[in-house]
């Protein structure tokens, strides 16, 4: 009988224990098992930083752009000081003397063909500022960004472009200038070495100044003829030409 009542009350109290465990379970074991299951998943397959990284590659582009945009405002301050001197070189200073003149047309001509290979070389250099911010863009996640960097390698392009125009046509006028002046400086030697042979009486006079006293001083008067021919046969050639 006593028997029977102990193993009655055995039995309540492992009901009761029961009861309690099951009670701290949400409690205590399964926090316990979340944070354990934690550790492991993140030990053996850790997340990436996807964020992280893209933040880092927009800040590189960034930097990129800011640099070649700094690089395409050089070019523009190159461009500028280049449209002075084409401004200085469009109107040559003039001379009164032909030769002089003819002169400083060949001088300024040599500075605008050499100010051309440099715009050329510039314009060299703009291209690769083109290609690479159009790649830079292409790869970028973010292209709006680059609007003001797109509008100065516009208006880089549309300055050279103007420079090199405005040298070549500063090129045309000079070199017409010095084709007149150099036709002028030829019209005028032909007519001064024509000049004595316009009428049969001049072509006449040496013969009848001859003197057989003065035979040397004849003579050398005929060979002065005779060059003067020359030079007029000359620049009747170049005339025709």
């Amino acid at each position: 009988m006593m028997s029977d009542s102990l193993i009655i009350i055995l039995g309540y109290l492992a009901y009761i224990l029961l009861l309690i465990i099951l009670l701290n379970f949400n409690d205590t074991i399964v926090p316990t098992c979340k944070t354990i299951v934690r550790k492991i998943r993140s030990h053996i397959n850790p997340l990436p930083q996807v964020k992280t990284q893209i933040a880092d590659t927009s800040s590189q582009y960034l930097t990129q752009a800011v640099l070649l945009s700094k690089n395409i405002q050089g070019l523009h301050t190159i461009t500028r000081q280049s449209q002075r001197k084409l401004i200085q070189l469009a109107l040559p200073i003039q001379n009164e003397n032909d030769e002089s003149q003819a002169f400083i047309y060949e001088i300024y001509l040599e500075k605008l063909q050499a100010l051309k290979a440099e715009t050329a070389q510039h314009m060299n250099v703009y291209q690769q500022y083109k290609n690479a911010f159009y790649t830079l863009i292409k790869h970028s996640p973010d292209q709006a960004q680059y609007d003001d960097t797109a509008i100065a390698l516009d208006d880089g392009f549309q300055a050279l472009q103007m420079l090199r125009k405005g040298i070549g046509d500063a090129l045309a006028q000079i070199q017409q200038k010095k084709v007149q002046l150099e036709t002028q400086q030829l019209e005028n030697a032909y007519q001064e070495l024509v000049q004595p042979f316009k009428n049969e009486a001049s072509l006449l006079s040496i013969w009848a100044s001859y003197d057989l006293s003065e035979e040397a001083s004849f003579w050398k008067d005929y060979e002065g003829l005779v060059t003067q021919m020359r030079k007029l046969r000359r620049a009747t050639i170049q005339m025709a030409s």
